[in-house]
């Protein structure tokens, strides 16, 4: 769960780095804000080809953040899945208790059971 929020905090702050950008983006595009600097053709081109590339940047480590993210998803429907599934075999195996005991001994992952063994019926199973 910390890497959950690792990644929430980083995915923010880039968030609001690329609104920051956005929004002096608008700003620069506006030849009011130049002052003395308008006699200065590409100094705006320049700013704005900087910030474009800043923006790019921030948008490419948001989609590595994303796929961060998307793996921890992952792993955490796994083990949501293997821990409904080990529930209901434990409940399914509870009449044959050496299978029970079999699988709390020797630690057979779920994802290896469901393919031996197939999904148990029980209540709330994925």
């Amino acid at each position: 769960m910390n890497r959950w929020d690792d990644l929430q905090s980083q995915l923010l702050s880039q968030f609001r780095n690329v609104s920051s950008i956005i929004e002096r983006l608008r700003l620069i595009s506006d030849p009011t804000n130049y002052g003395d600097l308008k006699s200065i053709v590409e100094i705006k081109e320049a700013l704005i080809a900087k910030q474009m590339d800043s923006l790019q940047t921030l948008l490419r480590s948001m989609c590595t953040t994303m796929d961060e993210f998307h793996g921890t998803v992952s792993s955490l429907d796994k083990i949501a899945r293997d821990g409904t599934f080990l529930n209901c075999c434990f409940k399914v195996f509870s009449l044959a208790p050496e299978t029970s005991l079999f699988i709390k001994f020797w630690g057979i992952s779920p994802t290896f059971l469901m393919k031996k063994v197939g999904r148990p019926k029980c209540e709330g199973s994925l």
